[in-house]
């Protein structure tokens, strides 16, 4: 279903099929605070700020990795700079012209592996698209389980297992509207946040600039 070339045009041309027929729909949503991501971060003095970060137990992990990419498809760009005093590598945070914006970060989780991030935000004149997607491949006695997302505050969903792997899907409980979607197939896990949000400031849409 996804893979790991991380090639830009690849990266641009993937979205969630329920994602598209909602802004088909037209739906736009308002806008809402993104999650809290420093309260999912180890903030403690042993906490080792640029190197591997201690968070083998599998819902802490999955606890940052879906509070910083919930707040990075919800155009919350302030969530990499507290990422990035909490053990987050800074990546490529540009993007092709004014309109479309892209970003990446990685983490080494010990007990986990190292953990790659990215994502786009596309401005248009009705409204935001919002993606995020977390990559990584876990050890042999991962324990890592889908259900950890179905915890995280204000998402329903279903999960599916199979011989092939385990799928999850899940969508927000209110206003705006996200969406997830995860799978574990052998050692690889792959979670992606999609949003859907209103346009941003007239002015600074104007400017190319788009900001909330």
């Amino acid at each position: 279903m996804m893979t790991n070339d991380r090639a830009v045009m690849q990266k641009r041309g993937l979205r969630l099929a329920g994602v598209s027929a909602v802004v088909l729909s037209g739906l736009m949503l308002a806008m809402a605070p993104s999650a809290a991501l420093a309260g999912k971060i180890d903030n403690s003095e042993s906490a080792a700020p640029a190197a591997a970060t201690p968070a083998a137990d599998p819902q802490a992990f999955i606890d940052e990795v879906y509070a910083l990419c919930h707040s990075m498809a919800g155009d919350d760009m302030g969530a990499l700079d507290t990422a990035y005093k909490h053990g987050w590598s800074e990546g490529d945070t540009d993007g092709d012209g004014p309109f479309y914006h892209m970003f990446d970060a990685t983490k080494t989780f010990d007990g986990i592996g190292d953990v790659e991030l990215w994502g786009t935000m596309e401005n248009y004149p009705a409204g935001r698209l919002g993606y995020c997607r977390i990559d990584v491949t876990l050890p042999e006695d991962s324990t890592l389980a889908l259900e950890s997302i179905s915890k995280q505050p204000g998402l329903t969903g279903k999960i599916t297992n199979n011989d092939d792997g385990n799928y999850g899907v899940w969508s927000s409980t209110s206003e705006p509207q996200f969406f997830a979607i995860a799978q574990i197939v052998g050692s690889d896990f792959q979670l992606e946040v999609n949003a859907v949000l209103p346009q941003a400031d007239k002015d600074d849409t104007a400017k190319g600039d788009a900001k909330p």
